[in-house]
């Protein structure tokens, strides 16, 4: 739902654009009362008058050009807007005694100020600083342009140079007005005389582009702001993305009590949020509507990753819209068993173990050994060799390969001792349970080495105490539409993803993989605020996860997945 700030800024935004519209009607196409043109006559210069005229008309395209940014409700447009107005009801008087336009101007202006608070929205305070800075040179610049033009140019403008004349023609020219005091002669001298309304506009367009830029920075970390999200992630962090929300590429949002914190990193103008606020439950709704909140003020999308469906009504209550990217497999540790048809090919894997000697090796500190380290890295390097993207970032890829005091690494070797798979696990904070981060395999290892690595972990785990174990996402597991008949809806298009993505990351494996240990499957999904929205999301979380990706393997990414 949108909010009433946002439904007043839009209709002012329409009037506002329509008054700029009329600006530009009036001084380009609709001639003055004849009566008060000639009494203005009477009082005033013509130059004043035809000045207005031009004021009018570049406050006009001025204001339609704003409309835009004061719908988003930025600050910076309310401000430019208020002077645009001004601007307009001053001009509208001078350039023919126009009362009822300048009354509405006026009356808009009134509006405006009245509604004041309800234009909130941030543009980057960096790149307005870097303007303040260089605007004085960009001016000081331009007019020298000008003079030394008029200086060199003196014997092909008609007249002599005169340095008043000089500035006065740049300001006439800037402000779209005819020149007064000189007259190109010859085309080197016409091409001068353009381009100085064309520096003008260009310079304008830049300012005004520039003064809208959304904030492209989130407020710099302090230490105890990790400390405090640190803190609420350890007590309260229960999903599996709990210890990815600590990565250092993470930017933090507390709500007001401190209590609950949103762990998101911003990709352009999307704040992409690493699934749900993490802080007690009567909080999360809250802190969703918070972050929500303060994502608008600085004129972000707000997005949430790997959402879990049971919050889905505290999303769609702001009127933001889920999209399922997936199901996660979620294993009980302690009641886990190996019986079942469905669990043969652990069964088998386990056997097969024994038989042929493989060795499991469990980790929970950081490895000493250089000679496992370098095979853990060998087998990595090895693994990415046959991928897109390089390394995964955002919500997997933080686990250290040599392990650490905070998670596992389990791995197999063969008889022989040459480690040939292992699994890096992180923790589910609150749940006293673990996530699967890396899962990797040599090209020569043997069948059944990751089942029976797996299998091996629960038991260690067991023994640990441990409750909970996520073998991670299936992406995009089971999102395809409920009927054949959703030709065009977002999920259809993420089967044709599955299907031609899974030669690259070999999806539907990967879900047959962890079905083999008959797990509960949970859904999890990307909100975002809407249709329009989701290219620039989709874009940020490619961009998050996969920092490395290069286009030119897009083309080898989307080939037809093989049969069979």
């Amino acid at each position: 739902m949108k909010s009433s700030r946002t439904v007043r800024a839009r209709v002012l935004a329409g009037v506002i654009a329509l008054m700029g519209l009329l600006n530009v009607l009036s001084s380009a196409f609709i001639p003055a009362v004849t009566g008060r043109l000639h009494f203005l006559r009477q009082v005033l210069p013509p130059v004043i008058t035809l000045g207005s005229r031009s004021l009018t008309l570049v406050a006009g395209f001025f204001l339609m050009a704003v409309a835009w940014n004061l719908a988003q409700r930025k600050r910076a447009a309310w401000a430019l807007t208020v002077w645009l107005l001004a601007i307009s009801a001053f001009s509208h008087v001078l350039k023919g005694l126009d009362a009822e336009a300048a009354l509405i101007a006026l009356a808009l202006l009134g509006i405006l100020w009245w509604f004041r608070r309800d234009f909130s929205v941030r543009s980057d305070p960096g790149v307005v600083q870097s303007l303040l800075f260089a605007a004085p040179y960009t001016v000081i610049f331009f007019f020298l342009y000008g003079i030394a033009g008029f200086y060199i140019l003196r014997h092909e403008l008609g007249a002599p140079f005169d340095l008043s004349a000089a500035i006065s023609e740049i300001i006439n020219l800037a402000t779209l007005q005819n020149m007064q005091f000189y007259q190109p002669l010859t085309r080197h001298a016409r091409w001068f005389t353009e381009s100085i309304p064309l520096m003008a506009g260009v310079g304008a367009f830049y300012l005004f582009y520039s003064l809208m830029r959304p904030v492209l920075r989130p407020a710099p970390l302090t230490r105890r702001d990790r400390d405090v999200a640190a803190e609420i992630i350890h007590a309260h962090g229960q999903s599996s993305l709990a210890y990815f929300a600590l990565g250092h590429d993470k930017s933090y949002f507390f709500n007001g009590e401190g209590t609950c914190v949103v762990p998101y990193v911003l990709v352009r103008d999307v704040a992409l949020a690493a699934g749900d606020p993490i802080g007690p439950p009567e909080d999360v709704g809250p802190t969703i509507d918070a972050f929500v909140a303060h994502c608008e003020e600085n004129d972000w999308l707000p997005a949430f990753y790997q959402v879990q469906e049971a919050t889905l009504p505290l999303y769609r209550d702001l009127g933001l819209e889920a999209l399922k990217i997936g199901e996660e497999a979620l294993l009980e540790i302690q009641p886990f068993d190996l019986r079942g048809k469905i669990k043969e090919d652990l069964r088998t894997a386990v056997n097969r173990a024994r038989r042929e000697g493989w060795q499991f090796l469990f980790f929970d500190r950081a490895i000493e050994d250089p000679t496992t380290i370098a095979q853990l890295q060998a087998i990595s390097e090895a693994w990415l060799a046959d991928k897109f993207g390089g390394e995964m970032g955002f919500t997997m890829g933080a686990s250290p390969i040599a392990g650490s005091a905070e998670t596992l690494v389990s791995a197999v070797a063969d008889a022989a001792g040459q480690v040939k798979a292992f699994v890096t696990w992180t923790p589910m904070f609150a749940t006293n349970g673990w996530t699967a981060d890396f899962m990797r395999r040599a090209p020569d290892a043997e069948n059944g080495m990751m089942e029976y690595l797996v299998v091996s972990t629960i038991e260690a785990l067991r023994q640990r105490g441990a409750m909970l174990l996520s073998l991670g996402l299936a992406p995009l597991a089971n999102t395809s539409p409920a009927t054949s008949e959703a030709v065009l809806s977002l999920e259809k298009g993420l089967e044709l993803v599955y299907e031609r993505f899974n030669t690259a990351y070999r999806f539907k494996s990967l879900q047959q993989f962890k079905a083999k240990f008959a797990p509960r499957w949970e859904s999890r999904y990307l909100v975002y605020p809407g249709l329009a929205a989701l290219p620039r999301v989709a874009f940020a979380l490619l961009n998050a996860q996969m920092p490395n990706f290069s286009l030119t393997e897009l083309a080898r990414l989307v080939r037809p997945a093989r049969q069979g």
